[in-house]
């Protein structure tokens, strides 16, 4: 593990970059022994100096926009972690693969149980295929889609039981809202949340 001190870094923060393989590990030997215990800047020059040196050595040997090895590395980086290409990369947007690093770090180390197997149509499956997002598993998608059932079921049963409790109220006590008030209500609310998103 490489680690990085936050006055190092451009975003002023610390962090830790693994080391991977026998390749990286040699290079940074390499410029450990160059280094020593001072610095790869030589000591009459200026980082900026030091810089501009660096990148007349790159244009010289044909090697160029050398910040580009900086984005593939964040991109074989979010791979490794994802298990996906990076949206800059043609992978999923964003969220769908936020929620996908999400379900691996945090949901499966938890996985334990399994669904049964259903059989379905071919023409069902290929549906199922024809409908999957970039970089998206048909398991995935079937967990997904069992996830947000259950969900609903749960909305409705306890949609159910307010209802059930709503009536069995009213035949106790005589008292009830009117439809006017509660429509306006559920009116007021809906407005609400659409407003939210739009903002």
């Amino acid at each position: 593990m490489l680690a990085l001190k936050d006055t190092w870094t451009k975003g002023g923060r610390a962090r830790e970059v693994p080391v991977g393989n026998a390749e990286q590990r040699q290079l940074l030997a390499e410029a450990k022994a160059l280094a020593g215990r001072g610095s790869l800047i030589p000591a009459d020059k200026t980082y900026a100096e030091q810089l501009r040196r660096f990148e007349h050595q790159c244009a010289a040997a044909g090697i160029h926009r050398v910040h580009g090895f900086r984005h593939q590395y964040a991109q074989v980086r979010y791979r490794e972690l994802t298990g996906r290409a990076a949206p800059a990369a043609g992978g999923p947007p964003p969220c769908v693969a936020f929620a996908h690093v999400v379900r691996l770090h945090y949901v499966v180390a938890m996985k334990t149980a399994v669904i049964p197997q259903v059989r379905v149509e071919p023409e069902l499956r290929a549906d199922l295929e024809s409908v999957l997002l970039p970089g998206e598993t048909l398991t995935e998608f079937v967990e997904a889609s069992v996830r947000r059932a259950v969900e609903y079921r749960r909305v409705q049963t306890d949609f159910a039981a307010r209802c059930e409790a709503s009536l069995a109220a009213y035949e106790r006590t005589g008292i009830s809202i009117p439809s006017d008030a509660v429509l306006t209500k559920l009116e007021a609310k809906v407005a609400a949340r659409v407003k939210q998103l739009r903002e």
